[in-house]
């Protein structure tokens, strides 16, 4: 591939990923207390801000929940693996190419379904193929990602999971029903 059909192939998939941040996004209304695990940068809370007027961050590092606050939104220090929230507390539990960078990603979806409420979403959105092996070395994560298909395989211990394939990545979510 020359240098030139990277850039583009680059260019491509940065305009794609805004489209999948719309649409995670349109999950969202004013009226849902959100949480974004493992926020990051902010990527996904960011364009979130002005549809929820409720929206937590989570992330284990200090420095992106300093820059959350310094971007205007409420973020708190934790552990993914154990949610600092009481049971049932929020609407929407929202996740950005996340559980790939975390070794024990299960725990962290027992923890989004056990703070969503009755009727409430827990959706994600993974890397697959190629762009979680080059999303996993990045990072340089010491653990094996998790193909998505397992992740829809654990979905299916609290909900009936929704499959979303768009190209690079996958929108996994799911209603809360008990």
């Amino acid at each position: 591939m020359t240098e030139n059909n990277v850039f583009f192939e680059f260019l491509g998939n940065i305009q794609y990923r805004e489209c999948l941040l719309d649409e995670v996004a349109s999950m969202v209304s004013r009226k849902d207390k959100v949480l974004d695990i493992a926020t990051g940068t902010g990527y996904l809370a960011k364009n979130l801000i002005t549809r929820s007027k409720d929206l937590f961050c989570l992330d284990q590092n200090i420095i992106a929940i300093n820059n959350i606050h310094n971007d205007g939104l409420n973020g708190i220090v934790g552990d993914a693996n154990n949610f600092p929230f009481k049971s049932n507390t929020f609407n929407k539990v929202l996740s950005w190419s996340a559980l790939v960078h975390i070794p024990l990603w299960r725990n962290v979806l027992e923890e989004a379904f056990r703070v969503t409420c009755i009727n409430g979403k827990v959706a994600i959105l993974e890397p697959k193929g190629a762009y979680s092996i080059r999303a996993f070395r990045d990072f340089t994560c010491s653990h094996k990602p998790p193909h998505f298909k397992s992740i829809v395989n654990e979905f299916k211990n609290y909900c009936d999971p929704q499959v979303l394939d768009r190209g690079f990545a996958t929108i996994i979510s799911g209603e809360k029903k008990f």
